[in-house]
């Protein structure tokens, strides 16, 4: 499933952010949880870039952790930009990564926490 939203009054910084943030959640999904269903939303307002995705569990666990490599990349990403990133656990035995992404470096994005997209 994906789901989109208008990201072109975001700055260029911003945009090439949401789409790295996004490419690293889809790896991290395809490797941890292989077969499972992945969920993309985005969604852009005047002041932020909105970005969720959700896998459900998989059908079976593969062997072996990451190092945690992707989600501080990920985080790192959002954070040097003005935003925020959130990722763990789901409800339903997935995993969910949220980030909210200022639509211009330097203003304030509001936490995954406080909004959901």
């Amino acid at each position: 499933m994906l789901e989109g939203g208008d990201t072109t009054n975001a700055e260029p910084a911003v945009q090439i952010a949401a789409f790295r943030i996004v490419q690293e959640a889809l790896s991290n999904a395809v490797r941890h949880a292989p077969g499972a269903r992945i969920a993309v939303r985005l969604h852009a307002d005047a002041r932020t870039v909105h970005i969720r995705v959700h896998n459900a569990a998989p059908p079976h666990r593969p062997d072996g952790h990451g190092g945690g490599y992707g989600l501080r990349g990920m985080r790192e990403r959002a954070e040097i930009l003005g935003g925020s990133l959130s990722a763990g656990p789901a409800e339903d035995g997935g995993w969910d990564v949220d980030a909210v992404l200022p639509v211009a470096p330097g203003s304030t994005a509001s936490s995954p926490d406080e909004e959901n997209p």
